[in-house]
């Protein structure tokens, strides 16, 4: 069998399919390989995607939360100041409402200078 390949190789026609043979794998070895590389590229480039996405969204849930934390202070300082505007609230209108016990125009008709300037003072 050996014999026969070789003496087929011996002439031009075995020796052009040969030369077209060898052409044909190396041209698959190459694109073989170019696609190899190209897939291991692609997959480096996903990976790095991914990772910055993973650091684009680890800086964007810091910044969400530094925002929110700043808007809790803002709220928990609102709800402060309106709590001790209630207190002081409550306390002019104790005070006014023994003012009124105390007013000796309480049983008039009306309203008096003294209970005037009292609901003038819870303006």
């Amino acid at each position: 069998m050996p014999a026969i390949l070789f003496s087929f190789l011996a002439t031009k026609a075995g020796r052009l399919l040969a030369a077209a043979l060898s052409g044909v794998v190396l041209l698959g070895l190459a694109y073989g390989k170019g696609r190899f590389d190209g897939a291991a590229r692609c997959a480096e480039r996903l990976a790095d995607l991914r990772g910055a996405l993973a650091r684009a969204r680890l800086v964007e849930l810091d910044r969400q939360r530094r925002i929110n934390d700043a808007a809790l202070l803002e709220a928990r300082r609102q709800a402060e100041d309106l709590a001790a505007g209630i207190e002081a609230l409550n306390a002019r209108l104790e005070e006014n409402a023994d003012a009124a016990a105390g007013d000796a125009d309480r049983d008039a008709c009306g309203l008096g200078a003294g209970g005037v300037r009292r609901l003038d003072t819870l303006r």
